[in-house]
């Protein structure tokens, strides 16, 4: 799994994460509470991407349809609160985006693992404002990521892969 720590505003982060998300054709894109989920995915959807969004204001039905319509590529984002960083399981997510930081080092972990799964390549992107660059360093040093907080690149690294294939092909651009 590589990271990267991009240093963004908070006005940005819809566009990078939508950027991003064309980039790698899906991913998952993590927030902080139920009502960023529902607004990050509003958001996305004005810029034409395909969303399902899993969080705890949501029945079981629901989150099990979101996560099907995703796994289906019915949806190109699912997006999410630390509710499905734990307990689901999908084959073949590209890349995950922190929307908003995760307060708590072990959620970072289990976010990022949503991708680069069974020996696949992943990539993690985690959107950071100025603010938060100090909060950034003691959580990757307390997991073990080196975090180099850079500006947005313009080339996103590619990985072709959907859920269902049995292999990925790294593409790097730029």
């Amino acid at each position: 799994i590589e990271h990267e720590f991009w240093e963004v505003t908070r006005d940005e982060r819809t566009k990078r994460t939508a950027e991003i998300i064309r980039r790698f054709d899906s991913g998952i894109v993590f927030c902080r509470t139920k009502h960023g989920c529902d607004r990050v995915a509003k958001n996305l959807e004005s810029l034409g991407l395909t969303t399902s969004v899993i969080h705890g204001n949501k029945s079981q039905a629901q989150r099990e349809r979101a996560l099907q319509q995703f796994k289906q590529g019915k949806s190109s984002v699912l997006v999410a609160t630390d509710v499905a960083a734990r307990g689901i399981h999908v084959d073949a997510v590209p890349c995950v985006v922190h929307f908003d930081l995760p307060e708590d080092p072990k959620d970072y972990v289990h976010r990022s693992g949503r991708t680069g799964r069974a020996g696949m390549k992943g990539h993690v992107f985690s959107l950071v404002e100025r603010s938060q660059r100090r909060a950034v360093a003691q959580m990757a040093k307390a997991v073990n990521v080196e975090a180099v907080i850079t500006p947005p690149t313009v080339a996103v690294p590619a990985i072709v892969a959907r859920p269902g294939d049995v292999g990925a092909v790294r593409i790097a651009l730029g």
